[in-house]
């Protein structure tokens, strides 16, 4: 009864201290520490079930505190009830959060039949877990450090793994030298893991330095690729605009788009500009109206053209963002492969078609099956969607593709002003650093941004503003281990951790 009384509210503080170092709250150094609350629990657990226990807490608590913005997502989305909507934000943290529960439960009865170091242990069970258990919005342990630009260059070689498994090792580090210092005589002081993880922070720093120059040096060498983005501000269901309007929702969408778009290329000359996703009311491959006005606008403009629309194909429609070149002829096409659960599409509405019905606002997109990337001056653009830019073996698929380039369009205000938008911003940073390519971001409210390679963010827009956002990039043209070899460093942890698993059973054979 103790350690549950101990353990439940430090679970509680870890999965908070989580959420604090991550966008809004942006306290990124409390998540050395985030974990030394749980990690107290553990140690105080008493059994197998109690480790579990103290684990999903945890983890349900972070999402809780992090991703509470699911349940406004639901209602502006999906067309959800707020009860309904909640319910299902609660099972998404029950269900989620399992991940964390899995980690400590296996380190629980991992440690009770090995004697290797928790320094060692502990971040290899977490690294595994976190790559291997699904995640309807993939996330990192270490997605709060994307302004640590320094520190975070070497996810080149391992992905965002290498840095979770870091961060693992510092926070249990941290906590035996707590304990070292509170009870002298009761432990030894982790003399050897202390030495080890001062060597690895200055070598990963070191090459963070290295890296970040070798990058820009590269990057001389290239001519700049200017865009100039489109931030349209208009809400997913403004109905206030027929009202407030003689013209149509979508004649009002469009004369905006127009508006922007033109005085985006009256101030300044650039290669392309950009609307974001679904900016561009109607299907333009079935729609003559839609084709021959966008076609006629690019023509104007004189410049490439690059929108979010939608593509139609018998019954099936695509999320689709199209490449205009200053012809008004389309040079590029690409449909959205990873569509969004209860927003884009119904899960098992293809095995059971009457999931439809049950909720008629969720869309009913069909995802796209290529992958591409489309020529602009001596670059190759590749084409990402809403979340695709935060899915790291999605954007490695992309790089290994061919492009120097990526260019995300997006479509953030079903998330509101809530925290959805600064975390998407901040995830995406990590697509650039892992394979040194530069990444600009088009969204509808906000927030729009053109990183560099190194994963610097270089300018950005506001949330909730319509802004035309100009700049640049150079891609470095430099391959990394990361894109070639994938996420090797985690593979490796969980051939580790199966290891150890094995061996936990033999133990458990022998005795």
């Amino acid at each position: 009864m103790k350690a549950l009384s101990i353990g439940i509210p430090l679970s509680v503080l870890s999965g908070l201290l989580i959420t604090l170092s991550f966008p809004t709250w942006n306290v990124a150094f409390l998540l050395f520490f985030a974990l030394i609350p749980l990690f107290m629990a553990l140690h105080n657990a008493q059994n197998f079930k109690q480790a579990f226990f103290f684990g999903w807490i945890t983890g349900f608590t972070t999402l809780l505190s992090g991703e509470y913005w699911i349940s406004f997502t639901m209602q502006e989305f999906g067309g959800f009830s707020k009860p309904l909507s909640f319910a299902v934000l609660f099972l998404y943290c029950l269900a989620f959060g399992l991940s964390t529960a899995l980690f400590t439960a296996l380190s629980y009865w991992i440690k009770n039949k090995s004697k290797i170091s928790e320094l060692v242990l502990l971040p290899i069970i977490y690294t595994s877990i976190e790559f291997l258990y699904p995640q309807l919005f993939p996330w990192y342990l270490g997605g709060s450090l994307y302004e640590k630009i320094a520190f975070i260059q070497f996810i080149d070689i391992t992905g965002m793994s290498g840095l979770t498994f870091f961060i693992v090792l510092i926070n249990i580090l941290f906590l035996k030298i707590a304990l070292y210092v509170a009870k002298p005589q009761k432990h030894l002081f982790p003399l050897k893991g202390a030495l080890s993880a001062i060597a690895l922070s200055l070598a990963i720093f070191l090459y963070g330095q290295w890296r970040i120059l070798d990058v820009y040096r590269h990057s001389e060498k290239s001519r700049p690729i200017s865009f100039s983005l489109i931030q349209t501000n208009i809400g997913n269901f403004e109905k206030s605009i027929e009202v407030q309007s003689n013209l149509s929702v979508i004649d009002q969408v469009q004369k905006r788009n127009f508006q922007m778009a033109r005085a985006a290329s009256e101030s300044k000359r650039t290669d392309m500009i950009v609307l974001p996703e679904t900016a561009v009311p109607g299907s333009l491959n079935v729609n003559d109206k839609t084709k021959y006005e966008m076609a006629a606008f690019a023509q104007e403009l004189k410049t490439n053209l690059y929108f979010g629309g939608y593509a139609e194909t018998g019954k099936h429609t695509f999320n689709t963002a199209y490449y205009l070149n200053a012809k008004g002829e389309v040079v590029g096409r690409y449909d959205k492969i990873y569509l969004l659960m209860f927003g884009e599409y119904m899960p098992l509405s293809n095995i059971f078609p009457f999931l439809k019905d049950l909720i008629k606002e969720v869309s009913d997109f069909t995802p796209g099956s290529e992958i591409q990337n489309f020529p602009l001056k001596t670059e190759f653009i590749g084409p990402l969607i809403c979340y695709e830019d935060i899915i790291p073996s999605f954007v490695r698929r992309v790089v290994k593709n061919g492009a120097t380039v990526l260019l995300n369009l997006a479509n953030n205000s079903w998330f509101g002003e809530s925290a959805c938008p600064y975390q998407h911003l901040a995830l995406s940073v990590f697509r650039s650093v892992e394979n040194k390519v530069p990444l600009v971001r088009c969204t509808n409210t906000g927030i729009s941004a053109f990183i560099d390679a190194t994963g610097k963010i270089q300018n950005k827009s506001k949330l909730g503003s319509a802004e035309i956002l100009s700049g640049e990039v150079k891609a470095p043209h430099i391959q990394t281990i990361y894109s070639k070899i994938g996420s090797m460093f985690a593979v490796i942890c969980c051939v580790f951790l199966l290891f150890l698993i094995a061996r936990g059973f033999q133990f458990k054979n022998r005795t």
